[in-house]
């Protein structure tokens, strides 16, 4: 009988990864899975490694395994503020950023967090500062590079 193996050259380890945090309970799945190979008798630094987790996060998972049981594994809301974007407005914003800024009345250039800062305020009413921006873009486009650091420049127009 001949191996099982995954020929297809884009689906490695890291990309099934990423997919898991982009399917809405996939990672709960992969929870699941990591937390019975340990029950199984597999090594925590076999499966940190092979899973890309830190021994923090695992140990964490086992420790509220332990004291809530199966709750445990429910999903909770992520702590902080929810987002000002429903979830329509992001899949708009979405679309709005693979467009040219020049397509809204802004400045010529790529995204960056003062134009969207703008954008976010004409649009759907809404002001962010530009930190808040800057982990939108980050987040609407996971292939563009990352944006860092603080603004080259003051604040936007409308926060002058």
């Amino acid at each position: 009988m001949k191996a099982l193996n995954i020929d297809n050259k884009t689906v490695d380890v890291d990309a099934l990864l990423r997919k898991a945090k982009e399917i809405p309970g996939a990672w709960t799945g992969l929870k699941i899975a990591i937390l019975i190979l340990l029950k199984e008798g597999h090594r925590p630094t076999e499966l940190n490694k092979v899973f890309g987790l830190s021994r923090q996060t695992m140990t964490r998972w086992v420790h509220q395994v332990n004291e809530e049981g199966l709750e445990a594994l429910e999903k909770t809301p992520p702590p902080g503020r929810p987002s000002q974007l429903s979830d329509e407005s992001k899949r708009q914003l979405e679309e709005d950023l693979l467009e040219d800024p020049r397509v809204f009345g802004l400045p010529r250039g790529k995204w960056n967090a003062h134009k969207l800062q703008l954008h976010l305020q004409r649009r759907f009413g809404i002001k962010v500062k530009t930190r808040q921006a800057r982990n939108y873009l980050n987040e609407l486009r996971p292939g563009a590079p990352r944006q860092r650091g603080m603004p080259l420049f003051g604040l936007a127009p409308d926060q002058e």
